[in-house]
């Protein structure tokens, strides 16, 4: 399969999750300026999200970038990583309307772990697809996939302590989550000149 096909239907999909993340942002209900405080958990939230769309489509640029073609797996394994990424306009959402509650919290929490495994799950699985017939292909991946798993026992732990903190102090899934995106975007593949460098 041709990658810019994936590249085209993957742009697509995170263009309309922004676009209904935007559309759920509700009008202050007064013209007074402290109106906007009410709106301070969905700004949250929204921003976090933002940026973990932004960060997604980043990194799956870079991926789809140094890769040759994509067999149907790879196909299967990008569209399950978009299903979850899909479920971030209601996360977002519920947080933001009872950012007070466990439920829309941990819901979050899970979204975005899930998140996080489908993309390690999609780079393996383009990983396995080109080692044999692209050496250098499979050298830039393995790269990309070495500069993750640094971080992985730190993923670990940020989401089991923040599983057990949001069960008590239910803010905390925002707080954990933004911590992720920032160990997320300090490990994003650099771009020098027209090329993308690790």
């Amino acid at each position: 399969m041709k990658k810019g096909r994936i590249e085209a239907f993957s742009d697509g999909v995170l263009a309309i999750i922004i676009t209904i993340m935007i559309l759920e942002i509700k009008t202050p209900e007064s013209g007074h300026a402290r109106a906007m405080f009410g709106m301070i958990p969905y700004f949250v939230s929204f921003v976090v999200s933002f940026i973990l769309v932004c960060i997604g489509w980043y990194n799956q640029h870079y991926v789809i970038s140094v890769t040759k073609w994509f067999s149907r797996r790879a196909f299967w394994a990008n569209s399950v990583w978009l299903f979850v990424m899909a479920f971030l306009p209601v996360a977002t959402a519920w947080v933001s309307e009872f950012w007070w509650m466990r439920a829309p919290e941990m819901f979050y929490l899970i979204v975005y772990a899930c998140w996080n495994i489908t993309f390690h799950i999609f780079i393996a699985v383009l990983y396995r697809d080109h080692k044999d017939k692209y050496p250098k292909v499979s050298k830039k991946l393995a790269e990309t996939r070495a500069g993750q798993k640094k971080f992985m026992w730190l993923h670990v732990i940020l989401f089991t302590i923040g599983f057990i903190l949001t069960y008590f102090w239910p803010m905390m899934s925002i707080a954990i989550i933004f911590i992720e995106s920032v160990i997320w975007f300090g490990n994003v593949p650099r771009k020098r000149g027209d090329q993308f460098e690790i």
